[in-house]
């Protein structure tokens, strides 16, 4: 007799149709869900529960495609995430939730445009913090916005620490020229600096060199007077002598070069009394 073609057994059989009863209430209660997730969108945008809007609305994204009013739910959930985030200055969430929505939304110039404006409000804070608190703090707005990422922001930092080392060394570079004796020098340097936290550093040398002018020009002028009463001439005047000097020496002339230059140009004349020289006008 020919074999008999051998029968499922019952635990296969029931195996295959409590597979089959699970795919079915799996897909059943995957349809359900897809079919609740509109309404919940719905009371959660109504309800300002932004994180659950936005959390829904991707679920929903991931099932179909979203029809236009369901994306403008999401989109005004994202916008309005973004600007909470802004106002409560978490300005790295802020800006990265600006960016999702940029690649999402209907109207993405106008969300560039929000961006761009943030962005700019952020780097004026950046040099405020800069001017008013000095590098570190800037640096650190920098990378707690995560503006430090992207190469603008990357080349804001690098510019703010020349800056930085730039103011000082012009205080380095006065305090040498200072203890060398080259008052015109050091002051030119002092001048070169800009930055509030510096200048405050600068104030005691700035007023150590005025008090050396005052007594070189205060020397000067009794030296001028007393040549003036033997030869006939008399002295430049002391200010326009003084302010001369320094314009000459921020175009970069050294402080003797500037000197001399600057008494020529008042139509003076550079007289020699020992270890000390005048700018003399002299009499015809």
């Amino acid at each position: 007799m020919p074999r008999q073609p051998k029968r499922p057994s019952t635990f296969a059989r029931l195996w295959l149709l409590a597979s089959l009863g699970g795919f079915l209430l799996l897909a059943g209660l995957l349809g359900w869900w897809q079919r609740q997730l509109p309404a919940r969108l719905q009371k959660a945008a109504a309800a300002g529960r932004l994180e659950d809007c936005v959390r829904l609305g991707r679920q929903l994204g991931a099932l179909q495609t979203l029809q236009p009013a369901q994306q403008s739910l999401v989109e005004g959930c994202l916008r309005r995430q973004a600007r909470q985030r802004w106002d409560q200055g978490q300005w790295w969430a802020a800006l990265d939730l600006q960016r999702r929505l940029i690649a999402r939304s209907a109207d993405p110039v106008a969300e560039g445009q929000q961006l761009q404006r943030w962005r700019q409000a952020l780097r004026q804070q950046v040099l405020e913090r800069y001017q008013k608190q000095g590098l570190e703090a800037a640096q650190g707005l920098l990378q707690a916005s995560g503006e430090s990422r992207f190469p603008d922001g990357q080349e804001l930092r690098d510019s703010l620490r020349e800056h930085w080392a730039a103011n000082r060394y012009a205080l380095a570079a006065a305090r040498s020229a200072a203890d060398g004796g080259h008052w015109w020098d050091a002051l030119n340097q002092l001048n070169h600096i800009d930055h509030p936290w510096w200048q405050l550093q600068a104030a005691p040398l700035r007023h150590r060199i005025h008090d050396a002018i005052g007594d070189l020009r205060r020397q000067r002028q009794d030296e001028d007077s007393h040549r003036g009463g033997h030869t006939g001439g008399m002295a430049v005047d002391p200010q326009q002598l003084d302010g001369r000097i320094q314009t000459l020496m921020g175009q970069g002339l050294s402080d003797w070069a500037a000197f001399q230059k600057a008494c020529n140009d008042l139509g003076g004349r550079i007289v020699e009394d020992g270890p000390e020289s005048a700018c003399q006008r002299l009499s015809r």
